[in-house]
C-alpha cells in the first residue's frame, strides 16, 4: 500500500493494483499470486491510517469512525464495513466502531463550507479528480447546516492515473523513442 507498493511496482507489476477503487465489483481480485477480496483491498488501504489514529490516542481505537465513499457507491456500503471489521482483526483491536458513511462530495462540501459558509437553499459543484476516478455531484445546502445531492455524476475508469500513463506514452513515444535511447 502506498509510496512502498509504488516503489515495488517495478519489480512485481502482476502483485500491483494502484487504483483498487475500480475493482470493487470484482468477487476475487489476483495479484501476483494471491487472490484477494475487495474488502482485503480496501482494509489495506485503511489499516495505516486507523493504525495512526490509535498510535496518536494512547492505543486507543476511535470512538468514533467516518468513511468516505464515492457518491455511487450508496449500495456498496456493507463493503466497506467488513473492510472495517478486517481493519480490527489487523490491528488486534478487540472492535472498531461501527463505520458511520459520508459521499465524498458532502464532505467536500462541508470543509468548503466551514471556510465559506452556505446560506440554505444554495447549491455547490464538487469536481473530484482523483488518482483512479473522476466524480461530479451538485449539493445544495440544508437548512440544518448539511448538504443533499441533486445531482452526481462521472466516469469510474478515468482518474489521475491514466492522465499520468497517457503523458507517459506520449513523451516516450514523441520524444524518446525518436532519440533511441532507453527509458530504464
Amino acid at each position: 500500500v502506498g509510496t512502498m507498493a509504488d516503489n515495488l511496482a517495478a519489480e512485481q507489476w502482476d502483485a500491483y493494483e494502484p487504483t483498487p477503487k475500480r475493482r470493487v465489483d470484482e468477487k476475487s481480485i489476483r495479484l501476483g499470486n494471491h487472490e484477494f477480496t475487495a474488502a482485503q483491498l480496501i482494509a489495506a488501504v485503511i489499516t495505516p491510517v486507523v493504525a495512526e489514529a490509535v498510535r496518536q490516542h494512547n492505543n486507543q481505537p476511535p470512538a468514533r469512525l467516518v468513511l468516505t465513499h464515492p457518491v455511487r457507491w450508496k449500495g456498496k456500503r456493507q463493503l466497506l464495513t467488513d473492510a472495517v471489521g478486517q481493519v480490527g482483526s489487523a490491528l488486534g483491536l478487540d472492535a472498531l466502531p461501527e463505520p458511520e458513511f459520508c459521499s465524498e462530495p458532502v464532505a467536500a462540501a462541508h470543509w468548503f463550507a466551514h471556510k465559506y459558509p452556505r446560506e440554505p437553499g444554495e447549491y455547490i459543484a464538487i469536481y473530484d479528480l482523483g488518482g483512479g476516478t473522476f466524480d461530479t455531484a451538485v449539493l445544495r445546502a440544508t437548512p440544518d447546516g448539511g448538504f443533499t445531492e441533486v445531482t452526481s455524476g462521472g466516469d469510474p475508469s478515468l482518474g489521475g492515473f491514466d492522465f499520468d500513463q497517457a503523458l507517459f506514452t506520449y513523451l516516450g513515444e514523441r520524444h524518446i523513442a525518436p532519440t533511441g535511447q532507453d527509458l530504464r
